[in-house]
């Protein structure tokens, strides 16, 4: 460090060499370009996934609601319910709409709550689940059998229950009911075979080597 006079002025020399400061304010720069860069993109791709999840959100609850005819369906309890179950089941928003539907079309009722609709969804959420298949597929293979067995007053979980039970006793999946059980329920629940003894005779078949859709074309054609 050097003290220079200049007319009574003092300069301060240090001598230091700023080259190094100078470039790590240049990385510096770079760097906060580099992330605002990165920040942008991230913004943009989680902007355009909110769209897309509102968008298909929409598109599913406006064709479920296709089916609420002249009922005054509280729309808002339901969103809150269909967003609320979407999270702590895991399921898509938009596929717990087309298994609402579903359940809509094949005869579960439309209240201004839509207490049976949702009970069903729920129902249908938790089988897809434990039994290696969809939302859709179980809601299906469910309203099958309470439309085969409608006289026996069957709720929905219980069915889901007998399903399950099937499944566990057999050696067969949920999913491999749902394609098969409709070729033989509404011949059972003719004959007076309840819906339990059609899930052990199911489960006592496939549990011997015989595969699902063998087992229901056995079944029914004993009935």
């Amino acid at each position: 460090m050097r003290l220079l006079s200049d007319g009574g002025k003092i300069t301060i020399k240090t001598g230091l060499d700023n080259s190094g400061i100078e470039k790590d304010l240049a990385a510096m720069s770079s760097l906060i370009k580099g992330s605002t860069a990165v920040i942008g993109a991230a913004m943009a791709a989680a902007t355009t996934a909110v769209v897309g999840f509102g968008s298909a959100y929409e598109t599913s609850m406006a064709k479920a609601s296709t089916l609420f005819g002249d009922v005054a369906v509280d729309t808002e309890n339901l969103n809150g319910k269909i967003l609320s179950l979407s999270g702590a089941s895991g399921k898509a928003a938009s596929e717990l709409n087309e298994t609402l539907y579903q359940a809509l079309s094949t005869g579960v009722p439309v209240t201004e709550d839509m207490g049976q609709a949702l009970n069903a969804v729920e129902a249908a959420s938790k089988l897809a689940t434990s039994g290696f298949t969809t939302s859709a597929s179980a809601i299906d293979v469910m309203t099958t059998a309470a439309n085969a067995y409608s006289d026996a007053g069957y709720e929905m979980s219980e069915i889901s229950d007998i399903l399950l039970m099937t499944q566990n006793k057999g050696k067969t999946t949920v999913d491999e009911l749902a394609s098969s059980l409709g070729r033989v329920l509404p011949v059972a629940s003719a004959y007076c075979v309840s819906l339990e003894d059609v899930g052990a005779a199911e489960a006592t078949m496939t549990a011997n080597g015989i595969a699902t859709a063998e087992s229901t074309t056995y079944l029914k054609g004993m009935l």
